[in-house]
């Protein structure tokens, strides 16, 4: 299950990495926080 679950992930994943560099460049502190909104999702999703 939880390989499904990271393979159902890795496009999320490369989708708000990108998101995350593109805001880096524009805005440190936004990307801070959506830095932290993805390792929180990401945390639950390991949890479970």
């Amino acid at each position: 299950m939880t390989y499904e679950l990271l393979l159902y992930d890795l496009p999320f994943m490369n989708y708000s990495l990108s998101i995350n560099r593109y805001l880096t460049h524009s805005q440190p502190h936004l990307a801070n926080s959506c830095t932290n909104v993805v390792s929180y999702f990401i945390g639950k999703l390991w949890s479970v």
